[in-house]
């Protein structure tokens, strides 16, 4: 794109100064996505092409976010794991610590049984205790694969601490659910008028007038969002609801490193399952989203080595106050873990062709998401649903949830998931619970010979799910 802007404006001219000014700012080390074509040398031939003198570069180098021993830890690990000529920055610039927060002690330790349930039973009994010491304190783990977080939920829920993944999709929230988007234009037509008393009556009165059911988990994080309003206006009500995330109290968040750049949190727990030097810059991102306390926890078999010989460095650890921890097994293994979260957007097919049709629409938004099936369930129907595999016994096998009884496709699997469920086996899922969620399609063709309508939209269907995983 550089040279594309820069031959623009060079052309016809013998001299390179340009008219205008042009802003470019990045940080190379945490550079995470070379997969998509990302490449430090963009930013490299960006300087070399505009010819620009020393004078116009400038370092932003302070650190006002991590406690300052956080921070050393963080360039004494980048300027180890990556070599000089793959990094921009020297040892000159490195980051700054500002004393943003005291120094409380880095901890690490090893854990080595199957599926890390030695660390997360650790990890849930240290966060309780975190959680008692300080109840409004954010916490998160970060770990490289989302399946690093199966026994870490499993142990989480049995200590009773909430936790939810992290969605990458901004607008995968309550409001953009079939019931929320409902109410959203329902306010926003009468925005003037007035909720006189609860604010949770008056939208449970809507609710019931307008014929949907209380399932769609939307609905319960809505109505969570106003339950202290009362005596206020249509549009203060939406305001609240529009801000409004599913599971918002949450005390602990579980992130990949690739989403949790740009994010910060006091308490952070790191998950080191470093494979390869590939995983340096995305390990680097995970040190530095800690603000007042970092706990590293490493996989005895596959760790950085790089950050083992710097935290178990004598005079590191006297001079950055790093602490070895003890992780114990646990003598009664589970033999399965189980846990509740929602699939990810990544694991469902988001253009469905059952739910896309104008029969599959009207599936979603005038029967599933209504009071006319649902008027004798409290909670969600759990064995109303199934999980069947459709095309067992071909390569394009795809797993399903549907209606028992109608065989109504409600969810497609992703392929890449399916074959990951496929080939691994040691995963049984059931559905129990629903949000939905209005998908906007930006490329029509998806649409061809399924939906011939105007709208460039659809609902999904997204599942919450028990899900079990063998620890065998």
């Amino acid at each position: 794109m550089s040279s594309n802007i820069n031959s623009s404006d060079n052309d016809g001219e013998e001299e390179s100064e340009q008219t205008g000014y042009l802003m470019v700012v990045g940080d190379d080390d945490q550079n995470l996505y070379d997969f998509r074509g990302a490449s430090i040398e963009y930013i490299q031939k960006f300087e070399q092409e505009y010819q620009l003198e020393s004078g116009k570069k400038y370092y932003l180098l302070n650190n006002y976010r991590s406690a300052d021993n956080i921070v050393n830890l963080a360039n004494a690990f980048i300027e180890q794991a990556l070599p000089a000529t793959e990094r921009l920055k020297d040892s000159e610039h490195r980051i700054q610590p500002t004393q943003a927060h005291a120094n409380l002690p880095i901890r690490f330790g090893s854990y080595r049984q199957n599926k890390g349930i030695d660390m997360a039973c650790w990890l849930a009994q240290d966060i309780e205790q975190k959680r008692q010491d300080e109840p409004k304190a954010q916490i998160a783990i970060l770990a490289p694969r989302w399946q690093c977080f199966d026994s870490v939920q499993h142990y989480l829920e049995q200590a009773n601490i909430s936790c939810q993944r992290f969605n990458e999709k901004d607008d995968f929230i309550p409001v953009n659910s079939v019931i929320g988007q409902t109410l959203k234009q329902e306010l926003l037509n009468n925005s003037l008028q007035f909720v006189e008393g609860s604010a949770v009556e008056f939208l449970e009165n809507w609710r019931e007038d307008n014929h949907f059911n209380h399932l769609d988990m939307a609905w319960q994080a809505i109505l969570q969002a106003v339950q202290d309003m009362a005596n206020c206006s249509y549009e203060q009500v939406l305001q609240s609801i529009e801000k409004t995330q599913y599971a918002e109290n949450s005390q602990v968040m579980l992130i990949s490193y690739h989403s949790a750049k740009g994010l910060e949190f006091d308490h952070v727990y790191v998950l080191d399952e470093y494979r390869s030097v590939k995983d340096s810059r995305p390990l680097y991102v995970a040190l530095t989203r800690a603000k007042q306390s970092l706990t590293i926890l490493q996989n005895q078999q596959y760790h950085s080595h790089v950050l083992t010989k710097i935290l178990t460095d004598s005079k590191l650890q006297q001079s950055e106050n790093i602490q070895p921890i003890t992780i114990p097994c646990v003598t009664n293994p589970p033999i399965q873990l189980e846990f509740h979260r929602f699939l990810s957007l990544k694991e469902i097919v988001n253009t469905p062709k059952p739910l896309v049709t104008e029969r599959g629409r009207e599936l979603v938004e005038q029967t599933f998401t209504r009071d006319i099936w649902t008027e004798r369930y409290i909670d969600f129907p759990q064995h109303l649903f199934e999980l069947f595999l459709k095309y067992p016994n071909t390569h394009y096998q795809r797993y399903i949830f549907r209606s028992k009884k109608k065989k109504n496709t409600l969810v497609e699997f992703a392929r890449e998931y399916c074959e990951e469920l496929i080939k691994k086996r040691d995963t049984y899922l059931q559905m129990v619970g629903y949000t939905t969620y209005l998908y906007q399609q930006n490329d029509l063709s998806y649409y061809q010979d399924k939906y011939d309508g105007t709208e460039t939209s659809h609902y999904l269907i997204v599942p919450f799910v028990r899900a079990c995983v063998q620890c065998g």
